[in-house]
């Protein structure tokens, strides 16, 4: 049986015959709606006044309740940033050295290093274009200590003369020897440079041996 929701009702007459008296009645056909009827009655039913199956009224408190809802979420977010920011110092990571996961030991790496051949360097001394890679590699690593005229955060730094609070220290290229870019950091040879890389680890001072110690790996 279709439901009669979904379904209209059209009258029909229907004449029934009686000696001497003639008798007329209706009768209900049914016909099914159609789907568009159907779509539009979803839409809005005038009925019960209804908009996708809820009434202006139950839309108004279905509003407010999520919109009371969104407010206290986002009110216990905020709180909690700004809880967590307030334990957190802008210029150094909270816990250091022993404290920290990573400890007193930085990570080490080298330069250059490409991400396709991994830690592998190769070059030709035949084809002096497959040096080119590695140049250009070393030319943007060493970039940001080519030009300090735009940074006043800059000083000269000895063993003794540590850099101040958010200063670094002036490292001078023309010192590096064969190891510059106007000698292709040795590329163009068969003596290439590699830069040693330290991660930053705050608060680590590092100890200097002037000799040999047999404990040292």
């Amino acid at each position: 049986m279709e439901n009669l929701d979904a379904i209209e009702v059209l009258p029909e007459v229907e004449e029934v015959r009686v000696p001497n008296i003639v008798c007329v009645r209706t009768v209900a056909s049914v016909r099914p709606s159609t789907k568009w009827k159907k779509t539009k009655r979803c839409i809005y039913n005038r009925e019960t006044k209804a908009i996708f199956g809820r009434t202006c009224a139950d839309w108004g408190r279905l509003g407010l309740f999520y919109l009371v809802f969104n407010a206290l979420l986002a009110a216990v977010f905020a709180i909690g940033i700004k809880v967590l920011l307030s334990t957190m110092d802008t210029n150094a990571p909270k816990w250091k050295l022993e404290e920290s996961l990573i400890g007193t030991n930085p990570g080490l790496g080298f330069r250059p290093f490409s991400l396709e051949d991994g830690a592998l360097i190769q070059y030709s001394l035949q084809n002096t274009s497959t040096a080119e890679k590695w140049v250009k590699l070393l030319d943007t690593f060493l970039e940001p200590y080519e030009n300090y005229t735009d940074r006043d955060n800059i000083q000269n730094c000895t063993f003794k003369i540590r850099p101040k609070r958010n200063h670094v220290c002036m490292v001078d290229l023309k010192k590096f020897g064969p190891c510059q870019a106007q000698y292709k950091y040795g590329y163009g040879s068969s003596s290439p440079c590699i830069f040693i890389k330290l991660n930053r680890i705050f608060k680590w001072v590092p100890r200097f041996y002037k000799e040999e110690e047999a404990d040292l790996d």
